[in-house]
């Protein structure tokens, strides 16, 4: 009795297990045999690295089944194509289940595989559970070792959700970000700019957060600068300031202290500086040139910047000569020769008059020559005040200021390229027109059209007149002319180019 009751309790257990399984009547002598090896399919809400997830189901079956989802979701798929026929020919099919992430952090989602035949069908639950946020850090969480000098950090980071970057209100570091925002894995470049205190450690704070994306805590990035060093370095470059004429060039430099500036190996003091010292926030120096001539010379000087720690910073300037002076004003002969001299109340005296003088102009153990030539006559005149000012024509033979004019110098191997004519106190304020031709004027005539190459207008006292010479020729002698009213002049400066 006892082995029947047990007998009975196994064949019930038997048919309880049977009953759990997804499958349906298995038989021999062609009964349907539909099943599958799994009973349930969990689904993470994501894989890392990969945008679609991949799992297997492997069906047996003796008919012709389809395969599909109830409900119908977006969010899964198959290797076949759902409510398709397939006439199995073996007993096992393996189909795949594509599925993509779920990036909602609130709920989970659910479905159903179903496996139908004409004679049975099986449903098998799939589950793929809720999104739970994440950003992990690749690097330090902590960064204080970070330079004084302008520097890049990366922030590198894994994630599954969509992010976005800031920096913590409160920061002292000057910071940029090259994105601010993003989604899943990621790195972001911090640019810090120079940290100019010698005294200060500046700080910021990055802030990765995802709060629509459901994380609930930000995840954050400390950094800290160093301190500054004391320095102080030089931007512009070693420069040559090429003109003989009074000038000024700006150079550039960096430095996070107050400074001072000195001018070293200054032969003659030609050169010097518009400040001798500063704050950290100034930051360029005005070099200034003085009258400097002949052709080709050169002067230079050091320029040094201090700090009171010691640091230094020297740079070399020099000013290239590419011109001759002339400064008849004060009785100054420039000539070998000396030119007739004429007070103001004999101006009508004629003084060489209808001849072409040439002078010699002496410079630096170079012969320059001149050519003077005026119809009435040329002399050293003085001013109102009873000073020598300049040389002028006298006016007394022909009419005013025609056919005088001065031949200028041809130099080999350079090119004459302006003129700078310098009128001062003369007694006379009208205005002044000279012109230059390459091309020696009649007694009392201008030259042709073709060779006025430059001119310019000018009142008579205290400007430069500036003639610059169209398309110059080298080694070529230019005639200077006065083109109306007397030609008066104290200075004349004559810029030549190699």
């Amino acid at each position: 009795m006892e082995r029947k009751y047990c007998n009975l309790i196994v064949l019930i257990l038997t048919l309880s297990l049977v009953s759990c399984l997804p499958e349906t009547n298995v038989g021999k002598d062609g009964a349907l045999l539909l099943k599958s090896d799994v009973e349930a399919i969990e689904i993470p809400a994501d894989v890392h690295g990969v945008q679609v997830q991949q799992q297997s189901v492997l069906v047996s079956c003796n008919r012709s089944w389809s395969a599909f989802f109830e409900p119908e979701v977006p969010w899964i798929s198959l290797s076949v194509s759902e409510f398709e026929n397939i006439a199995q020919t073996e007993e096992s099919t393996q189909i795949e289940l594509f599925i993509d992430n779920n990036e909602n952090p609130s709920d989970g989602r659910e479905t159903n595989l179903v496996i139908s035949t004409a004679d049975g069908k099986i449903s098998i639950p799939v589950k793929q559970g809720r999104q739970i946020p994440y950003i992990s850090l690749s690097t330090p969480e902590r960064v204080e070792d970070l330079s004084c000098m302008e520097d890049t950090y990366l922030v590198k980071f894994s994630s599954n959700i969509s992010w976005k970057a800031s920096i913590e209100d409160g920061a002292t570091a000057r910071v940029t970000l090259d994105k601010t925002e993003g989604k899943y894995d990621g790195e972001i470049a911090l640019s810090f700019a120079e940290n100019d205190d010698t005294e200060k450690n500046p700080e910021a704070v990055l802030v990765l957060s995802g709060e629509e994306s459901g994380l609930s805590n930000p995840v954050k990035v400390y950094f800290k600068q160093g301190k500054a060093t004391p320095y102080i370095t030089w931007i512009s470059e070693e420069l040559t300031y090429q003109s003989s004429l009074s000038g000024e060039v700006t150079v550039e430099f960096k430095t996070n202290s107050p400074w001072q500036a000195s001018v070293k190996d200054n032969a003659d003091g030609g050169i010097s500086l518009s400040a001798t010292s500063g704050t950290k926030d100034d930051r360029s120096l005005q070099v200034l040139f003085g009258g400097f001539y002949g052709l080709g010379k050169t002067r230079s000087a050091i320029i040094e910047l201090s700090l009171s720690s010691g640091e230094k910073a020297s740079l070399k300037v020099s000013q290239k000569a590419n011109g001759l002076f002339l400064d008849f004003s004060g009785g100054n002969q420039p000539f070998t020769t000396e030119i007739p001299h004429a007070p103001i109340k004999s101006i009508s005296t004629v003084l060489v008059e209808d001849t072409a003088t040439d002078y010699t102009y002496s410079f630096d153990g170079v012969n320059y020559e001149f050519v003077f030539y005026s119809g009435s006559g040329y002399a050293l005149i003085d001013g109102a005040d009873g000073e020598t000012c300049g040389i002028a024509w006298t006016q007394v033979s022909r009419a005013v200021g025609q056919g005088s004019w001065i031949k200028l110098p041809a130099v080999q191997g350079r090119t004459l390229v302006s003129v700078r004519a310098y009128t001062s106190n003369m007694g006379s304020t009208g205005t002044k027109r000279f012109m230059i031709g390459d091309e020696q004027p009649l007694d009392t005539t201008l030259p042709s059209k073709q060779h006025n190459l430059a001119e310019n207008s000018v009142l008579a006292n205290g400007h430069w007149a500036v003639l610059n010479i169209r398309d110059p020729l080298p080694a070529t002698s230019y005639y200077l002319l006065a083109c109306n009213g007397s030609l008066y002049f104290s200075k004349l400066f004559l810029e030549y180019s190699e």
